[in-house]
């Protein structure tokens, strides 16, 4: 797997303290009413601390009605390190963020070849308001610290197809399951696999007029996600072979 240049390592780490500095404010602040207060000081699970009994109940328990073992494992190590003061929880919302920032710049730059363009669009994603709430708010570090499990397993499976990483697949997985273990959304990783087959990876073939045979397939890969959705659709799920706008119409014009 090729190494980010020095260039791009400088430009990641400028991306980070640019990210820190923007939610450096909210270090000073206090639990949000919102949520905040049940889910951590109120919390029994939460306020003992990591022990392994409270470690076991955070995977055999659904806290609050919310199946999310590796929160719940996060909050317990900020009690273990900070207590129940808030600076502590949220100065690791803030860490969190600025981690996902300077690795999506680093993604986009290896996967459009372009720095400029990976700035932009890291920029456009870290500036963005909705960011304010996954890192103001202690609770959404449900939020930041699963998309830190996407945004590995992104990387892991594209260097897998790229960069013949060992083991890389496994590890797309791996995160995806880290991730859903913080928050459920992740369950649309295997949709983002089947995007990246198509870009950057480009291993799509979307030649339309081989039929099923020669329909839109997968290049170079025995376990990518587009093998998946293709026995998927095999199978019947899907009837058409192919869009039905790129069929010509048997009846002529309307």
């Amino acid at each position: 797997m090729k190494r980010p240049s020095v260039r791009i390592v400088a430009m990641a780490l400028a991306v980070m303290a640019l990210a820190a500095g923007l939610y450096a404010t909210t270090v000073g602040h206090g639990f949000i009413l919102l949520d905040d207060q049940q889910y951590i000081p109120t919390n029994p699970l939460v306020n003992q601390g990591l022990s392994w009994a409270t470690a076991r109940a955070a995977w055999v328990q659904s806290c609050e009605n919310y199946w999310a073992p590796l929160l719940w494992l996060s909050f317990m190590v900020d009690v273990e390190m900070f207590g129940l003061q808030p600076w502590g929880f949220h100065l690791v919302n803030v860490v969190l963020f600025a981690l996902n920032a300077g690795l999506l710049f680093v993604l986009f730059s290896r996967w459009t070849g372009r720095a400029g363009v990976a700035m932009a669009a890291t920029l456009l994603w870290m500036l963005h308001p909705t960011r304010v709430e996954s890192v103001a708010w202690v609770v959404e570090r449900k939020d930041v610290l699963s998309g830190l499990f996407l945004l590995l397993g992104l990387g892991a499976y594209v260097e897998t197809h790229r960069s013949q990483l060992r083991g890389g697949l496994w590890l797309a997985w791996l995160f995806m399951a880290l991730g859903g273990a913080t928050k459920q959304i992740l369950i649309v990783m295997p949709a983002l696999l089947m995007l990246l087959d198509i870009w950057p990876l480009q291993r799509t073939s979307w030649d339309l007029s081989g039929g099923m045979a020669g329909g839109w397939g997968w290049k170079n890969g025995r376990f990518g996600a587009w093998r998946l959705l293709w026995r998927w659709c095999r199978s019947g799920c899907i009837s058409r072979p192919r869009p039905c706008w790129s069929r010509p119409s048997l009846s002529g014009p309307e």
